[in-house]
Parts: structure tokens; C-alpha cells; sequence
């Protein structure tokens, strides 16, 4: 594959994306590259633009739709995307997540970054960033979350 095949593929599609240039904690074995499996698999086949996942815990949803999100903020001019978590501390180690997986992308396919905190990469090049935050403590913080902007991609 010639480079700009490579980017162009890189570029047009999300799973090759993830599965190339992504590497993610597994609980057994480290961080190792991110290959779906097998529920991952089904879904991206498919996956609409407006899906409710009903899911059970540790199948690999909230790891896929962090990638699906970070090659999305890194790939497009003008993005945003925001994974909302449920509590504080399940944002911080969704966090710790997304910067293992936008770390592990190699230096010449991964945006320069602007802001790095606690809660949000930012893209300055490409207008774009991403964020984990909690829902909040209470109904008001959650009903304002999100309503400084257009979101571009939800989780």
C-alpha cells in the first residue's frame, strides 16, 4: 500500500483507524493493540449515526466508542466529541483510557495537541478536541452539560 493509499484509508475508515493505530489497557495482558472483538465486530457492521446501546458492563462499548470518538476528533477539522461518564472518578479513568489510546497512535498520524488537563485534549490545527466529563452531581449541572457548543459525536 503506497502512503497516501495508507492515509486515504486511514482517513475513510474509523475501524482501520482504530485497529492500526491504537493500542488500548487490557485487564490480562497491558496495553496491546486494539483489535475488536467479536461484540465490537457486530456492532460496527451495524451501527447506525443514532444508536441507544442497552449494554451490559465490560464488553468493550464505552473502549470502542472512545476510539470511534478520538479518530474522529483526529481525522476531521472543526470536531467535537464528548464521552459523559457517571461519576467524577469513572471520567478520570475513561480519561486516563483515551490518553493511553491518543498517545499509542504514532507521532506522524497523531494531531499536535494544544491543551492536555484533566478532562480534554484539544487539536489547535484542527479546531477539534475531545472530552470526558461527569454528568454532574445533581439535575441542573447535568441538563447544562454539553451547552457551551455544537457536540459533534455523543457518548
Amino acid at each position: 500500500m503506497e502512503q497516501t493509499d495508507l492515509e486515504t484509508r486511514l482517513l475513510t475508515d474509523q475501524r482501520f483507524y482504530i485497529e492500526t493505530l491504537m493500542s488500548i489497557r487490557t485487564e490480562t495482558k497491558g496495553v496491546q493493540p486494539f483489535k475488536f472483538n467479536f461484540v465490537q465486530s457486530q456492532y460496527w457492521k451495524t451501527k447506525t449515526p443514532r444508536d441507544i446501546i442497552l449494554k451490559s458492563r465490560r464488553i468493550g462499548f464505552t473502549s470502542l466508542k472512545l476510539a470511534q470518538g478520538l479518530a474522529l476528533t483526529c481525522t476531521n477539522e472543526g470536531f467535537v466529541s464528548l464521552i459523559v461518564c457517571h461519576t467524577p472518578f469513572a471520567a478520570t479513568t475513561v480519561f486516563e483510557a483515551l490518553k493511553i489510546m491518543f498517545f499509542s497512535i504514532p507521532e506522524d498520524f497523531r494531531p499536535k495537541v494544544g491543551y492536555d488537563n484533566k478532562s480534554e485534549l484539544t487539536f489547535p490545527e484542527l479546531s477539534s478536541k475531545i472530552a470526558v466529563l461527569s454528568a454532574g452531581k445533581d439535575q441542573q449541572s447535568a441538563e447544562n452539560l454539553g451547552r457551551s457548543g455544537a457536540i459533534n459525536f455523543l457518548h
